[in-house]
């Protein structure tokens, strides 16, 4: 009986020797000298992963293999090994343009993206065009398009600006395709070696690729995210809102539809994902007045993630649409120090809070830490600001993103459940009280659409969307029903309750 190592090589063996010019071995060779050959060839192969950190090869125990991150991440999202040597690259602080060139110069690309010479004048002129490339060639938007890199750097932005490939739509599956798995891959790698300007820029980068709905921060792009809404009437929708989701969605179907014949299908849609949307709240947990603690032991820090609407009282309850999520915390110098994937279902099964704590050390608590929480597939939810460290220099500072809701993220004396893993203690436990979920601004009244509205009805073509021509269903559900709101069936959002980062309103709660 063989083994199964044994096995293996005999069916190695008998390829090599039916396919020869495959394998291009000498001719006249014995199955033994074959046999050799191929042993040769295979320990080869694996000094040449070894070598590009892809496996570890163990001579203490019978030369056995052992698969690292890299060739755990080559082989389940199958990229090249090429454009893995590549991952290894990136520098702490690379951020999306670095991160296209990565993509644009990677070997999945070779072979379906060929330059042509009548091809050049088209590009460079798409380069100098400042509207629809934010990197250009070389930095430069006099710089021709010389190669197939180049090519695929202009082309990969055009799709995640959320543009027509402009006479390149032949590549269009090959970008989305190759381009998301390693995107997908760049993600898990960058969270392992705690890379958070890398792992932000891919996830960012990811989600757009894919929808083609526009860049992360781009007001058109939470519009155009929506079956049936292109390019022309994703700007006229942002224009009617002031360019805010949260300011869209208080809007009634009547108005909307006077901009987009399928607006009211768009307003429910909008509204149930901002049902969804989650915010953060973040501070330093302050020790008790007995407990003396050494200068030098690390900060504790309380990370709150909360939903963005919490239910309103007397409201017909309604499932809580779910959502992918990232949370991170990362040090000025851009070192990961907490990351977690979430989902809102998640979060409103924790009775509407999830909470984090970990330990920063002294070498990172010397400036004030980034956090960010990040949608994995929509536009116009992400929020992002700053955690103030006691000592730490920098400014404090909030940047609500995409028109949603900002979160108060300094809490002194915020609490969280603390872990057990040493200075990395950041285990996830739902809260028993909604904490500062509670906590609400200034009370802001509706946008008001009159005064910025001048639309007439339109059939206008939905060109330029990926889902043209697609029909929206024009008879919502009651749980979808745009109109709700307006006869007191189904309160979605009241001006009392948009948060803002001014002081608390008069009479509510006040921050701890």
């Amino acid at each position: 009986m063989f083994s199964a190592g044994e096995r293996k090589m005999h069916r190695l063996c008998a390829s090599l020797s039916l396919e020869p010019p495959y394998f291009a071995p000498p001719s006249g060779l014995t199955e033994s000298e074959l046999e050799e050959r191929l042993t040769a060839m295979c320990r080869q192969k694996l000094q040449s992963l070894a070598e590009a950190g892809m496996i570890e090869l163990i001579e203490d125990e019978g030369r056995a293999i052992r698969p690292l991150q890299l060739g755990y991440l080559m082989a389940r999202f199958c990229v090249e090994l090429e454009t893995m040597r590549l991952f290894r690259k990136m520098p702490i602080n690379c951020g999306e343009a670095e991160v296209l060139e990565l993509l644009s110069s990677s070997t999945e690309f070779e072979a379906g993206i060929v330059l042509r010479h009548n091809e050049k004048k088209a590009l460079a002129a798409i380069n100098a065009s400042e509207e629809k490339i934010r990197y250009p060639i070389d930095g430069s938007r006099k710089a021709k398009c010389k190669t197939a890199v180049s090519k695929a750097f202009l082309l990969l932005q055009l799709r995640v600006g959320g543009l027509p490939l402009e006479g390149f739509e032949d590549v269009k599956p090959l970008l989305i395709e190759k381009g998301s798995r390693i995107l997908r891959a760049m993600v898990e790698y960058a969270e392992t070696q705690r890379l958070c300007n890398v792992l932000l820029a891919a996830v960012r980068l990811h989600k757009a690729l894919l929808t083609g709905a526009g860049w992360h921060d781009s007001v058109t792009a939470q519009f155009q995210q929506f079956a049936g809404v292109g390019v022309h009437f994703a700007a006229r929708l942002s224009e009617a809102s002031g360019g805010s989701l949260l300011s869209f969605a208080q809007l009634t179907s009547l108005k909307v539809e006077q901009i987009m014949p399928k607006g009211p299908a768009v307003l429910a849609e909008a509204r149930s994902l901002l049902r969804s949307a989650l915010r953060f709240d973040a501070g330093v947990e302050t020790p008790g007045v007995t407990s003396r603690v050494p200068a030098s032991a690390p900060i504790r820090v309380a990370v709150h993630v909360h939903s963005a609407f919490p239910p309103m009282p007397f409201a017909p309850m309604q499932a809580v649409p779910d959502s992918k999520w990232r949370l991170l915390v990362a040090s000025a110098d851009g070192q990961l120090l907490l990351t977690r994937k979430l989902s809102s279902v998640d979060v409103s099964k924790g009775q509407g809070l999830l909470s984090f704590s970990l330990s920063v050390p002294p070498q990172n608590a010397k400036h004030h830490l980034a956090a960010h929480l990040v949608n994995e597939h929509s536009f116009g939810l992400d929020s992002s600001g700053q955690i103030e460290l006691p000592g730490a220099t920098g400014t404090m500072v909030m940047s609500p993103v995409e028109g949603a809701p900002a979160s108060v993220p300094n809490r002194r004396n915020a609490t969280a459940t603390k872990g057990t893993d040493g200075d990395r203690s950041d285990t996830a436990t739902p809260a028993q009280t909604r904490g500062s979920a509670q906590h609400r601004g200034s009370a802001t009244g509706p946008f008001d659409i009159l005064a910025t509205l001048d639309v007439c009805d339109s059939d206008e073509d939905l060109a330029g969307s990926d889902h043209a021509g697609i029909d929206l269903p024009h008879h919502l559900d009651a749980d979808q029903n745009p109109d709700a709101d307006l006869f007191g069936e189904t309160p979605f959002i009241q001006p009392s309750q948009v948060w803002a980062t001014g002081a608390p309103a008069a009479g509510g709660p006040s921050s701890a």
